[in-house]
């Protein structure tokens, strides 16, 4: 009844009827727009790189949070054993049985320490870094840049996983390993930081001020590199294997 007030289920049915060539540019009008939003602080002066990077780094918690909701909703199946139940397998060794929905809480499990231990990492770093470039934005502004960056994914999520069927064909194993190439856009992310704070005449480690590196220019580049990355992860992941998704595939 909720989904059917908020209008979602006719969403979700409009979205399973598109083309998956129009479900991608969609979605991917929707990434695009979201990437572009910290433009408008960084082209009214409000922000620098480093806050560019503060609000990457807190998109892939954001990343994760959908991630969990795709393990958890994942309906297919993994390797099945002779007796046609579920199984994994670990480094090579005999698969074990074990029931559906016990594997789609390991992952659960398992992601969160997994990918919550590079995230913690990969945060750390980011926000030293973030520090030293300088940042001016207020914690309304990156929430509000937050807010427009979840919401993409969350639409991409409604739109593939759940109105288009990915879920029926993506086990929970498939589902965990999906945002890791996220992982690779921050480091590309960072890198590129570092190399524009070089180009400034700071070192990471001289404990000097870092001149020049909040200008618009490095900021700017920063968005369009990960907006450039992003986009590409994403037709990637959605072009392959899409299957026709009927209409009885629940949106939430």
């Amino acid at each position: 009844m909720l989904l059917r007030l908020l209008g979602l289920q006719a969403l979700g049915s409009l979205a399973a009827t598109l083309p998956p060539r129009a479900a991608r540019s969609a979605t991917l009008l929707v990434l695009v727009l979201a990437n572009a939003t910290p433009l408008w602080a960084v082209a009214t002066g409000r922000w620098g790189a480093g806050d560019v990077l503060v609000v990457f780094w807190l998109e892939n918690v954001a990343v994760g949070v959908w991630t969990l909701v795709r393990i958890g909703t994942a309906l297919g199946a993994l390797a099945p054993t002779r007796s046609g139940a579920p199984a994994m397998a670990f480094t090579g060794g005999p698969a074990i049985a074990i029931p559906a929905v016990a594997a789609r809480v390991f992952f659960m499990g398992f992601f969160c320490l997994h990918y919550g231990a590079f995230t913690l990492a990969h945060g750390i770093f980011t926000w030293r870094l973030a520090h030293r470039i300088g940042t001016t934005g207020s914690v309304g502004g990156y929430l509000l840049v937050l807010l427009a960056l979840v919401a993409s994914h969350g639409v991409a999520t409604g739109v593939h996983w759940f109105a288009r069927g990915e879920r029926l064909t993506t086990g929970p194993q498939q589902a965990m390993a999906q945002p890791y190439g996220r992982v690779v856009v921050l480091h590309v992310v960072v890198l590129g930081s570092a190399f524009l704070i070089a180009r400034d005449g700071a070192g990471l480690d001289t404990g000097g001020p870092v001149v020049g590196a909040t200008a618009v220019l490095p900021a700017v580049a920063l968005v369009v590199l990960k907006t450039l990355i992003d986009a590409g992860l994403h037709l990637r992941a959605h072009r392959v294997a899409e299957v026709p998704a009927p209409l009885t595939v629940p949106v939430a």
